[in-house]
């Protein structure tokens, strides 16, 4: 799936295998896993220790067809869009079972995943294609004590200065199935009208929910910048973005954001998204 040109261009630059492995290293296959109360998140070095599941009671949230997808950090440079593309899980030619990202080092400990890696251009920069830049994670599964709230923070170190960086801190593609969206404020949803194949934005959090509210994930971030989307190039997949940002200009140095999500019932969710934008508020 070709997926970063149409969002950032349909918005536009002004608008806005081994689980359990504590390892450093990584070899072809190798899987990450950290693991909550009800929630199992993987991680794997074909997608350059990019998220690419996330199952919470036999349901997988994560759709990870190609190396575009998953959940992860991508950003373009200086105005070229899919040209000087760094994404975090891989490059579009890359294969299945193989990535152009590199990866410094990956950790599971407990409930937590770390990472930093070099990724890979979505497609060759003047004959490079691995980008100089770094990007860092630290996922912490059942956060402050809430089950299944997920704390996504997220470090890049631009190399050199850039002109513009037009940021996704972080994406997320997910199944299909959650078609209704809401918007979340004082502990109410909102619906938010999302048409087929478009992109939404909103600077409230964001719920995706099976019409009947049997599996749902929020999205919170201090950020205040999201975009949803359902039926994503009608490819039958949802997408969300938060920390949706632009550096103009972008000097080198480190960046840092973080993402919440949570999954669960639509009821679920929607209270444990109230606790978590507390938790955070207060910490």
């Amino acid at each position: 799936m070709k997926r970063r040109s149409f969002l950032f261009g349909c918005l536009g630059a002004a608008t806005l295998g081994l689980f359990g492995c504590t390892s450093s290293t990584s070899s072809p296959g190798t899987i990450w896993q950290i693991s909550g109360a009800e929630t199992v998140i993987k991680f794997g070095s074909t997608y350059g220790a990019a998220e690419y599941s996330l199952i919470w009671k036999g349901f997988e949230f994560v759709d990870s067809l190609d190396h575009g997808r998953e959940i992860q950090t991508a950003y373009q440079l200086n105005g070229l869009g899919e040209s000087y593309n760094p994404t975090e899980a891989g490059a579009s030619a890359d294969p299945t079972g193989s990535t152009k990202t590199v990866i410094l080092s990956a950790a599971a400990n407990g409930k937590v995943f770390t990472s930093s890696v070099h990724p890979a251009f979505w497609a060759p920069y003047q004959g490079q294609v691995t980008s100089p830049d770094t990007m860092s994670k630290t996922v912490t599964i059942d956060w402050n004590g809430i089950v299944n709230c997920v704390r996504h923070d997220v470090a890049v170190t631009m190399a050199a200065d850039y002109q513009q960086a037009v940021i996704e801190g972080l994406t997320g593609y997910v199944s299909g199935a959650l078609t209704s969206v809401y918007t979340y404020s004082n502990g109410s949803l909102t619906p938010l009208a999302t048409p087929s194949n478009k992109a939404v934005p909103s600077n409230l959090p964001i719920v995706m929910a099976k019409p009947d509210g049997s599996c749902a994930m929020a999205i919170y971030s201090p950020m205040q910048s999201y975009i949803a989307w359902v039926n994503v190039e009608n490819a039958g997949v949802g997408k969300w973005d938060a920390a949706w940002h632009v550096v103009s200009p972008c000097p080198k140095g480190t960046y840092t954001w973080s993402v919440f999500y949570i999954v669960g019932t639509l009821a679920d969710v929607t209270k444990k998204l109230g606790l978590a934008i507390e938790a955070n508020v207060a910490a």
